[in-house]
């Protein structure tokens, strides 16, 4: 039961670098720094929080919660951004003047090298708008409103976040829930639109059990029957990605009837 606790570490360290350097940091500072107040932060601190996160309970808590994961945020609490340059410069004011250059260099170096660039497109995009989110998530939500009230819709997974950062008033079958594996109502959805092909028949019992009136799906998607044949009637296609509308849905005014 103890190995969640470790696997909670390793997927906290990444590439391990900078933990290693945090580590060497500390024990340096152990030695080193003598200031009671600066060894209260640098040092008593990251090993009260180590001793915490490493305490036997949290075996016992992870065997009998569902939630343990959230014991990687008691690691935010290391102050590892203070630490290590504090220790660095500590170390480059100890040696000769004449390799002091050198070692502010060395210094750069090692925290580039022992890093990772995090400003990827993958993690940050370009703004497609002031909202920054993507537009296609703004063509959707502004074609599926309803003045006056609010309506519910099921999005795409990679839209959960988006839509919610965008407008109040779009109500998601499914939300941030879908990501700790839950089966509780209202997230069923998403396991199934995970199918392929869409099991049709199953996903509508979900959406209309949770009255939802409009799916929104990818449009290289495929279902194993026609919505029609569940009233579920298509709107139009917005950047790649299928409208439906539950044609028996009640939207609070009357309705074109779509081709």
């Amino acid at each position: 039961m103890y190995s969640q606790v470790i696997d909670n570490i390793q997927r906290y360290m990444g590439t391990g670098g900078y933990l290693i350097l945090f580590a060497a940091a500390v024990l340096y500072l152990f030695f080193r720094e003598k200031e009671k107040r600066l060894r209260v932060v640098f040092v008593w601190l990251p090993v009260v929080v180590f001793a915490v996160f490493f305490c036997p309970v949290w075996g016992l808590y992870f065997k009998f919660r569902d939630d343990g994961e959230i014991l990687f945020r008691l690691l935010w609490l290391l102050p590892v951004a203070l630490v290590v340059p504090y220790a660095m410069v500590r170390l480059i004011g100890e040696i000769p003047d004449k390799f002091k250059a050198a070692g502010t260099v060395v210094s750069f170096a090692v925290l580039i090298l022992f890093g990772k660039y995090m400003y990827t497109p993958d993690l940050f995009p370009k703004a497609e708008n002031i909202y920054h989110v993507p537009e296609t998530v703004v063509k959707i939500c502004d074609e599926i409103k309803v003045e006056g009230r609010e309506v519910r819709a099921c999005f795409p997974e990679e839209f959960v976040v988006t839509v919610r950062q965008y407008s109040p008033y779009i109500h998601l079958t499914f939300g941030r829930e879908i990501y700790k594996g839950s089966l509780e109502r209202g997230v069923d959805a998403m396991y199934i639109l995970r199918k392929d092909p869409i099991d049709t028949e199953e996903l509508v019992k979900v959406l209309k059990e949770t009255d939802t009136p409009y799916l929104i799906v990818k449009n290289d998607r495929v279902f194993d029957e026609n919505p029609w044949k569940y009233d579920f009637c298509f709107v139009t296609e917005i950047d790649g990605y299928d409208i439906y509308l539950d044609n028996n849905a009640y939207l609070g005014l009357d309705y074109i009837n779509y081709r």
